[in-house]
């Protein structure tokens, strides 16, 4: 849908919302969490993270890049909000994550 291709678009951004989303596109905050709920079964800001932590994740075990950093690159104001809801979401913050991951490719490397 146009409103979940903006969110992949603009999810960096720390001032990305429900009203954000819906002013860009022209539309009301009441539709544009309908149509959300309906064709993902979420929440605005539970996509807005889900796709923060995703790009997180990526950046988390393609980089060395810090979690400050990564935080900043996926659209968190603070490292400390970012992990919070990596935690919220993945179930282990994101140096745990980093850490099994790269004890997972190192297994697998043999």
């Amino acid at each position: 849908t146009r409103v979940t291709g903006y969110i992949r678009a603009h999810y960096a951004e720390p001032e990305l919302s429900l009203a954000s989303v819906a002013d860009a596109l022209g539309l009301s905050q009441s539709y544009v969490s309908r149509v959300c709920n309906r064709a993902l079964g979420m929440t605005i800001p539970d996509y807005i993270h889900t796709c923060r932590i995703e790009r997180a994740k990526a950046l988390l075990t393609g980089t060395d890049m810090s979690v400050l950093d990564i935080s900043a690159a996926v659209g968190y104001t603070t490292a400390w909000t970012m992990n919070r809801a990596f935690k919220r979401y993945e179930g282990v913050t994101p140096g745990v994550y980093r850490q099994s991951a790269a004890e997972k490719a190192k297994e697998a490397a043999g």
